[in-house]
């Protein structure tokens, strides 16, 4: 494919991207088109060199040609220059989850887990409620023996929605992997707090505490399972509290 044919391809692709707007599935359809374009053109670096020529003349980016171009050396294994594109894509355009996805996959196969640390740090700050990220965030942190900072990911978990369970309930996964298993507990008991009509967060607390080696506890949190009636959505919550009660007998 000849430079001038490569970039009339790259125009028509990128332009019909545009020309979607927000009908998601055609939208897609043009986006993986325009990776296609540019992971099968054969002048590939030539074309890179003449487009960012003509962005530097018109003082400007185009984050959806720089996304597609780090998608397309990242299939080839280009892995410094997919992300130098994915990073001019991630600092031109809106936020977009998948192209920082794309620089942490690409910083990761390149041998830079710190940098595709900062990278998800950087989705996390910038999604705002996303608890799930700071979850993988601390557990990459683990990884890579930065205890201060996975200390700092946790905690972000539940200061993101103190009142709300989901901030807390990770945080008691990441506890309980941790082993520090009375903070795990306080943390199941804010689960509890805030969803006091379900099952789950008692039936964890239970199983946190055994683990604690806490028996009398445990035995307490079970009993006043046993108490209650529990919506049938739950299932069998009662045959689930008497398996824990059983363990701690054994």
């Amino acid at each position: 494919m000849a430079l001038g044919k490569t970039k009339e391809a790259v125009d028509a692709a990128a332009g019909a991207i545009v020309s979607w707007g927000k009908r998601l599935e055609q939208r897609k359809a043009a986006v993986e088109n325009l990776t296609r374009v540019l992971r099968e053109a054969k002048d590939l670096p030539a074309y890179v060199a003449s487009f960012e020529e003509a962005l530097a003349k018109d003082k400007q980016e185009n984050p959806t040609v720089r996304k597609a171009l780090g998608r397309a050396f990242l299939e080839r294994g280009d892995l410094a220059e997919a992300a130098r594109h994915l990073e001019a894509a991630a600092e031109s355009g809106p936020l977009d989850p998948e192209t920082f996805r794309l620089l942490v996959e690409a910083y990761e196969k390149g041998g830079s887990k710190e940098r595709a640390a900062e990278r998800l740090l950087a989705l996390a700050r910038r999604s705002g409620r996303d608890r799930s990220l700071f979850k993988e965030l601390g557990d990459r942190y683990e990884a890579l023996n930065r205890a201060a900072d996975a200390e700092r990911a946790g905690t972000t978990l539940v200061e993101l929605s103190a009142n709300e369970s989901e901030g807390h309930e990770l945080l008691a996964r990441v506890r309980v992997d941790q082993r520090r298993f009375d903070e795990a507990a306080g943390e199941w008991r804010q689960v509890i707090r805030i969803r006091s009509r379900e099952p789950g967060g008692y039936l964890m607390l239970g199983d946190t505490l055994i683990r604690a080696g806490k028996a009398a506890e445990v035995r307490e949190v079970l009993e006043k399972i046993l108490r209650q009636d529990w919506p049938p959505q739950f299932g069998d919550t009662h045959k689930e509290a008497r398996k824990l009660l059983d363990t701690i007998k054994g």
